[in-house]
């Protein structure tokens, strides 16, 4: 997502777009505010319009946005930041937000930002580092100091029929915890959840291995082992991340390629989110009487292999897949649990 977003100067006669753009955006807010005026809205942007401060959003080949940061008496003045709907809550506004924020940490500036109140934009803001100053009858007013550090949002939570309704989006985008399955895993999973949600969120967490068979990516069944799965949530869903064992014994059979597995959606990625998912299950591992944790992953993905060295992870072999998973190379990583708090 990152690499494909860029940015694109504006002109003056993309006044129009803009506006278009913005009150697209916004209405949904303003309506439900009891505030939407389309000539209102147009006015108010085109009255401060400054082309040389306000650039495009530009994902692949289309425009999904734009930003306009100015000269402030405190800083610098994040005056819009608006993303089409449709490409709402897929990290655009992030990407967008950290570019900002390493330009105004360039130069050692603080940046100000408003929010309608009650608007969906104010969470955005908080969760990124900004910090309520003032509240207006109509706006609330945000600072984020210049080289802020945000602590990570994320937490792991138990699958619940609250948090359901995110799992399922992100299956029918596309996307699985089963990174060896993929499409036909988030099938299997959809199917059942549309037959009894409530008995699917209860298979997530086994430790009595009582559930079904486990399918290979060869089609072949094993027995399932004790375990669980916890969801990466940032106020959205963000992803799995699953813990198994084998009872009586650090090992696990030849088929389980490893203690744990974990799986980001796309658009939630580069955030550091699987880092400190994985940092968040170990003291569970720990807890579950395991002395270390395994975790596999293919020799090109510098990605994973990286999260998990920032656990503590150290390489303990190279080995062959087994013949169900296509007998190609593969990593085996061990992470000690012993000073794990």
């Amino acid at each position: 997502m990152e690499e494909s977003i860029a940015f694109c100067q504006a002109h003056a006669d993309d006044a129009d777009a803009l506006v278009a753009l913005r009150i697209e955006a916004m209405r949904e807010s303003l309506e439900r505010a009891g505030r939407f005026d389309a000539a209102r809205a147009r006015q108010r942007f085109l009255s401060g319009f400054s082309p040389e401060h306000t650039r495009h959003v530009v994902l692949g080949d289309e425009r999904v946005g734009f930003v306009v940061v100015k000269p402030h008496e405190q800083g610098l003045l994040l005056d819009h930041l608006y993303v089409r709907p449709l490409h709402q809550g897929k990290g655009v506004g992030a990407v967008v937000l950290a570019r900002v924020f390493a330009e105004a940490d360039a130069v050692g500036a603080a940046l100000c930002v408003g929010a309608l109140r009650g608007s969906d934009s104010n969470r955005f803001y908080a969760r990124h580092g900004f910090v309520l100053v003032e509240e207006a009858e109509f706006d609330n007013c945000y600072v984020r100091p210049p080289g802020a550090v945000v602590p990570s949002p994320l937490s792991l939570v138990w699958p619940s029929a609250a948090h359901l309704p995110g799992y399922v989006a992100a299956l029918e985008r596309g996307w699985s915890a089963d990174n060896v399955r993929g499409q036909a895993a988030a099938d299997e999973e959809l199917a059942a959840i549309r037959r009894d949600g409530e008995a699917f969120l209860a298979r997530l967490v086994d430790r009595e291995a009582k559930g079904a068979d486990v399918t290979l990516p060869d089609g072949s069944t094993v027995p399932r082992l004790p375990g669980f799965r916890r969801w990466l949530w940032d106020g959205e869903f963000c992803g799995a991340i699953g813990l198994r064992w084998q009872r009586g014994t650090q090992a696990l059979p030849p088929h389980c390629l490893g203690h744990i597995g974990y799986a980001v959606v796309p658009w939630k990625r580069g955030r550091g989110y699987a880092t400190r998912a994985l940092g968040l299950l170990l003291p569970q591992a720990r807890a579950e009487g395991l002395r270390f944790v395994e975790i596999t992953t293919d020799p090109e993905n510098i990605a994973s292999q990286r999260v998990i060295a920032a656990n503590g992870g150290r390489l303990h072999e190279r080995f062959t897949k087994p013949a169900q998973f296509g007998g190609t190379p593969g990593l085996r990583y061990r992470i000690e649990l012993d000073a794990v708090a």
